[in-house]
């Protein structure tokens, strides 16, 4: 989850993205949704185009959202949902795959 009414938010999401891969590689590399969060406030809207032009360059589709307003909440919710889903369906495919070739 970014601020969007910080000054520059796509150095606040460089940064905890670097944290995040300073604390567990292994943990960065995994997938994730990214919130751009306070779409309440003007300064977060006049941020968002930029940020979202930013992330969409690296692959990256971010989703904007006010929690106080409980704006743009559910799609936040729901894109984790299938992310998680899509995790879970891999790692079971994953796990088939290496049970049978160590049966063979």
């Amino acid at each position: 989850m970014v601020d969007g009414s910080s000054e520059q938010p796509e150095y606040e999401f460089d940064a905890v993205r670097l944290e995040l891969e300073m604390f567990s590689p292994e943990l960065a590399e995994k997938p994730y949704v990214v919130a751009f969060n306070k779409m309440d406030l003007p300064e977060a809207c006049e941020n968002w185009i930029s940020f979202r032009e930013k992330l969409r360059s690296c692959e990256i589709e971010p989703f904007c959202m006010s929690a106080v307003k409980s704006e743009g909440t559910q799609e936040v919710i729901c894109a984790a949902h299938r992310l998680a889903k899509e995790v879970r369906e891999v790692s079971k495919e994953g796990q088939k795959s290496m049970l049978s070739s160590h049966s063979e």
